[in-house]
């Protein structure tokens, strides 16, 4: 193990110490602690950080977090972000109660536009009821420039899977978007959806 990678093991031991020592530290400390943990798990993957974030306890430790804080949504935010890079990346279990939680904040104000990024990712997405329509209603979630680029981002991978009733308003969105975009590259990449969705349509 290489020096920069063994320091950034000892950090990453001494921030999950603070945060598993949680009740002794005020909120504004917790939320930061929490804020620089998250940071890591969207660092470059590396097998030597598997263990640490692989961590069934620590998942439980962050719950525990949760519970107390849900009112502060900077550290709920950092959490669901936490707990999904740990299931993502990191291979945590996806537990029904890590999906839950997720779920659980899916529509609520300035939290929904990033728990976007996380949701359709999880394996208890497959038995959602109605995928699409979930998709479209990103479009009136906050913060809207993050929802707005997750559901671009949806479009484009299932392209030739929207289902027929959602094609207009999908159409529509997609149209708004071209119209908004500054520049020919991005006014081509929202033509060029329009008119693959229009060929099947």
């Amino acid at each position: 193990m290489n020096r920069k990678i063994n320091k950034k093991i000892n950090a990453l031991n001494e921030l999950k110490n603070k945060i598993s020592l949680w009740s002794d530290k005020t909120e504004e400390e917790l939320a930061y602690l929490i804020k620089e943990f998250e940071k890591m798990t969207r660092a470059e993957i590396s097998s030597y950080f598997f263990p640490y974030f692989k961590d069934d306890s620590f998942a439980e430790i962050l719950f525990e977090i949760a519970s107390k804080y849900s009112d502060n949504k900077k550290i709920t935010l950092n959490i669901i972000s936490l707990l999904c890079n740990m299931v993502l990346r990191y291979d945590l279990q996806e537990t029904k109660a890590i999906y839950n939680f997720v779920l659980e904040n899916a529509n609520k104000k300035n939290l929904a536009g990033y728990v976007s990024i996380y949701l359709p990712n999880l394996k208890g997405f497959k038995e959602y009821p109605n995928k699409w329509q979930y998709f479209v209603s990103l479009k009136k979630m906050s913060p809207k420039k993050i929802a707005h680029q997750n559901l671009v981002k949806i479009i484009e991978s299932n392209i030739n899977d929207i289902p027929s009733e959602y094609k207009q308003e999908i159409l529509e969105f997609l149209q708004e978007k071209y119209e908004m975009a500054n520049n020919e590259g991005g006014k081509k990449y929202y033509q060029d959806m329009i008119n693959r969705i229009n060929l099947n349509f």
